[in-house]
């Protein structure tokens, strides 16, 4: 599947993305957000969908994972490999996600799975200067 398939521009009009580094971190984050309503009209009750992609800076480490969420059908989970998106389940986005924190952590001997640092990815989304596209 590609992106455009599984986030078509007709079921998603509502597109949002920002990219930031963790400071001190040596983490790159990249996020798409997409909505068929503006969240604060729709709230939950409509799809929506969500790609991230974190990486090392000099990007030799990267893990992209988009969802979906939808009221009817619950969330499903896709695993980026190149230009496609590979269905697979809660679990292994999960297992994945992990293996990538483990592999960054002993790779460059920083910390990113701790409070602080969920904390200041926090602040940051907050303060992002979100872009539509």
């Amino acid at each position: 599947m590609t992106f455009e398939e599984l986030f078509p521009e007709g079921r998603y009009p509502v597109r949002r993305r920002v990219s930031f580094e963790v400071p001190g971190k040596g983490l790159v984050i990249y996020s798409e957000l997409y909505s068929e309503l503006p969240l604060e009209e729709g709230g939950m009750e409509q799809a929506i969908g969500e790609y991230s992609r974190a990486a090392s800076k000099d990007g030799t480490l990267v893990l992209g994972i988009a969802k979906t969420i939808d009221p009817e059908r619950g969330t499903v989970y896709y695993l980026e490999q190149g230009e496609a998106l590979i269905r697979i389940n809660a679990e292994e986005a999960e297992r994945l996600l992990r293996t990538f924190e483990r592999s960054f952590q002993e790779k460059y001997d920083t910390v990113i799975v701790d409070e602080a640092t969920a904390e200041l990815i926090d602040v940051m989304l907050d303060q992002a200067q979100w872009e539509s596209f």
